[in-house]
């Protein structure tokens, strides 16, 4: 922090400190801005919902489904850690990706959430995205992945960013907030990000809208918000069935996935003990035996396969996955791994895991 710090307002009491190094502007959702000296991308998202309809861990899973939306591939390092500002509960995550230009990226993303003041009935969602190409993200690690946590302002009172005063109304109920659409800042390429800094006067480049939940294009993509209404996860799956599939929508179907694969795997390690069993009889044909085990295999790469997609593997970490399954005794203890790893996330986006999968 120093005096060429620029302070940008995100509402009555929120604010981002900028260093002098980022071209901060004003975005339909927030704030964007890029380094010209790195080719780093901040974008700051802020959307208002009814209070208590999004949690700090379903907001950084929302966020996460988001950056592995705009970079197919991207992995996960790490599961969100819990962090604190300025007293708020945040969530923080850090993805690998490469850009559609083979450029290696590092994401850093905060997630919080913020009580409304002036409105007990809403609450303000807050997601920071800073994609910092690898090189420079290796340098300055601790800088770039607490950005949010040292420079975000909470409670502190900054002008506001609007419009003149208004005669006071009273303040119209929650229940139905407008769709939220997700406005990211672009990815300089990296022969440009050398050219920029000689430059500093020149515009930063315009703002590029990421389609969430439909497939790729280029055309901006709205994402319908949660309402508070029924209880936590069939409020969250209660949509128009003629409206686009939302954020929440998709990463149900991931989670759905990794939770069949997780229970098809515990299943699969019941049957494994069952087909040896089998086998050491010694009536039991030797075919028989033989076809009892591969049935078991396929059934259990089966449910590898549904975990894998589930949490965002690579086709690289599938393949691999794959191989340990059909090695004896090895595939076991892949199967146990995959499984426990699969509960964290279940847990961690609010369902109740038992020793065979999560309950409806």
């Amino acid at each position: 922090m120093n005096a060429a710090d620029t302070s940008h307002a995100l509402g009555p009491d929120l604010a981002l400190l900028a260093p002098p190094s980022f071209a901060i502007r004003p975005s339909a959702q927030g704030l964007t801005g890029s380094e010209a000296s790195t080719g780093a991308a901040l974008s700051v998202l802020v959307k208002v919902t009814a209070a208590g309809s999004l949690s700090p861990d379903r907001l950084i899973e929302s966020a996460l489904v988001l950056m592995q939306k705009k970079y197919p591939g991207a992995e996960r390092i790490g599961v969100p850690e819990s962090i604190a500002i300025n007293g708020s509960s945040a969530r923080s995550a850090l993805l690998r990706a490469t850009t559609p230009s083979t450029v290696p990226i590092h994401i850093a993303l905060t997630a919080v959430i913020v009580p409304d003041p002036g409105n007990p009935l809403q609450q303000r969602n807050l997601i920071v995205v800073l994609e910092v190409p690898t090189a420079a993200f290796e340098q300055q690690r601790a800088y770039y992945q607490g950005f949010a946590q040292q420079r975000l302002r909470i409670g502190a009172v900054v002008s506001a960013p609007s419009a003149p005063s208004a005669p006071s109304a009273p303040a119209a109920p929650p229940a139905s907030p407008a769709p939220l659409v997700l406005e990211l800042a672009p990815m300089a390429p990296a022969e440009e990000a050398e050219t920029a800094t000689t430059s500093a006067a020149a515009p930063p480049p315009a703002p590029v809208r990421v389609a969430v939940g439909k497939p790729p294009a280029p055309a901006p993509v709205r994402v319908a918000a949660e309402k508070p209404a029924a209880p936590a996860r069939a409020r969250e799956r209660t949509q128009s069935p003629a409206a686009p599939p939302s954020v929440a929508k998709y990463e149900d179907a991931l989670l759905a996935s990794a939770a069949s694969g997780q229970r098809t795997l515990a299943f699969s390690i019941l049957l494994s003990f069952v087909a040896r069993a089998v086998g050491n009889v010694p009536d039991v044909p030797v075919f028989l035996a033989y076809a009892i085990g591969a049935a078991v295999l396929i059934y259990a790469i089966s449910g590898v396969l549904k975990i894998c997609t589930g949490m965002g593997y690579s086709m690289n970490a599938k393949l691999v996955l794959m191989f340990c399954s059909s090695v004896p005794l090895l595939g076991i203890a892949c199967w146990v791994y995959l499984s426990i790893k699969t509960t964290r996330r279940l847990r961690a986006a609010g369902y109740q895991v038992g020793l065979f999968g999560a309950r409806a």
